[in-house]
């Protein structure tokens, strides 16, 4: 029987490991003869993997992970991230760890570590509809360095609605994956996002505590009425980063249950299309 994924034997790293839907990816690359690499600042309980501890909001740390991890990588998964609702999740750290950590990998590491015909694939969300239009309110951080877009989330953390952070991180990441896929397939590395919806998570539990029930998720389920399982996400992403999407590239692949199409179709309010800072973008001094 032929092998269509093609993950025996290739080396693969996931963010966030541990839990949630990385867990599930890791779950799913070992039963696909992967050799997995699990970068997350917990342990993970899952047996034939490698952990790697890392602090995403440290350089330094991301530094020393990628020291420790082989020379050349087949296969990339970014899926750590916070919502930004927990306590002392302020702005900055949510941008730290779902946008700045994984422009510094791309930056600095992915491109020259990936193997040639490689891929990467991280998780954005539903709140990064919209990346598009309201590129004033991250663009400046792309092509900027770490320093001085740390500065930018500085200079805007009280101009942002309680959840703007998050869309926010994520908008630019799905921007930054979009402006760097040219560059990546030089070497034929594909770069994706997989943009899921409400997941049954421990990040979602947060975000119904925070608001207070979980009123506000039943109003925007998709076409399909519930919430996803990591599972569903995480084959997602096992799927875009194996050879049977060998033609698929700067893609945004789409896991919310058809919500963003009924959005689109104005039979859900659109809440994650438009802007999230309360006045002009502020740009440090």
């Amino acid at each position: 029987m032929k092998d269509y994924f093609n993950y025996v034997g290739k080396t693969c790293v996931v963010t966030g490991g541990s839990n949630g839907m990385g867990k599930a990816t890791v779950e799913m690359l070992l039963d696909l003869g992967a050799k997995v690499y699990n970068l997350d600042l917990v342990p993970g309980d899952i047996a034939g993997m490698e952990y790697i501890q890392v602090n995403l909001t440290e350089r330094e740390s991301i530094d020393k992970a990628f020291e420790k991890l082989p020379p050349t990588i087949d296969k990339f998964f970014g899926v750590a991230g916070i919502v930004g609702v927990g306590p002392g999740q302020t702005a900055e750290l949510v941008v730290k760890i779902n946008f700045l950590s994984y422009k510094y990998m791309l930056d600095n590491y992915l491109f020259d570590r990936m193997a040639w015909g490689g891929a990467i694939a991280f998780i954005t969300s539903g709140a990064c509809r919209g990346w598009i239009t309201q590129k004033h309110e991250y663009f400046p951080m792309i092509h900027a360095s770490y320093d001085w877009a740390l500065e930018f989330i500085r200079a805007n953390e009280q101009n942002m609605d309680p959840v703007g952070s998050y869309a926010i991180s994520k908008r630019a990441l799905a921007c930054i994956i979009a402006a760097k896929s040219e560059k990546y397939y030089e070497k034929e590395i594909r770069i994706n996002n997989v943009m899921p919806g409400h997941t049954k998570t421990g990040l979602l539990e947060g975000v119904v505590k925070f608001m207070g029930s979980d009123d506000f998720m039943h109003n925007y389920f998709g076409v399909i009425k519930r919430e996803s399982l990591p599972e569903e996400i995480a084959s997602l992403l096992v799927f875009v980063n194996s050879d049977l999407a060998s033609f698929v590239t700067a893609a945004t692949i789409s896991g919310e249950g058809g919500l963003m199409t009924l959005c689109d179709l104005g039979v859900r309010t659109d809440i994650n299309g438009g802007a999230f800072f309360k006045g002009p973008v502020l740009f440090p001094k």
